[in-house]
């Protein structure tokens, strides 16, 4: 649209507009280069964890002792993966993702915060309870019909 023709009330605007999306495109494209410098590969659309199970969140891991991921942990890990992008409060975005998390020492941790792996022993007799608990209820609920 031609705002200096048909809206020169918003042309002042558009101008301005143009150059923030402009600077905001350079800072993500020299973000992007001191990632790649760093040995990550850069993805053009932010994977999302519902939809794809192949590039796994930083955020959704935990290290073998339990703390969470950080860049930091990711030195020696390859391939990586990052996601830039600019907020509109001239702010980047950074979102680092790991394939295979497993085969670098990290475990998948749940929304609820639960550790993937395998449980415990006390885990492991909590559910038999519950699982025995939950038998006694179908038996109490079926001779109550």
């Amino acid at each position: 649209m031609s705002y200096a023709e048909d809206s020169p009330e918003q042309f002042a605007h558009e101008v301005q507009r143009q150059r923030d999306n402009r600077t905001r495109k350079e800072a993500v494209a020299a973000e992007q280069v001191v990632l790649t410098g760093a040995g990550f590969t850069i993805l053009e659309s932010r994977p999302e964890s519902y939809f794809d199970k192949e590039h796994i969140s930083i955020r959704d891991l935990v290290t073998a002792e339990g703390e969470k991921v950080t860049v930091e942990d990711l030195h020696e890990v390859t391939p990586k993966f990052a996601h830039v992008r600019a907020s509109y409060a001239d702010t980047l975005d950074v979102a680092y993702f790991v394939i295979d998390p497993k085969a670098h020492g990290f475990k998948k941790v749940s929304a609820n915060g639960n550790v993937s792996g395998g449980m415990t022993d006390e885990q492991k007799a909590e559910r038999k309870t519950l699982i025995a608990d939950n038998k006694a209820w179908d038996s109490v609920l079926l001779t109550a019909l």
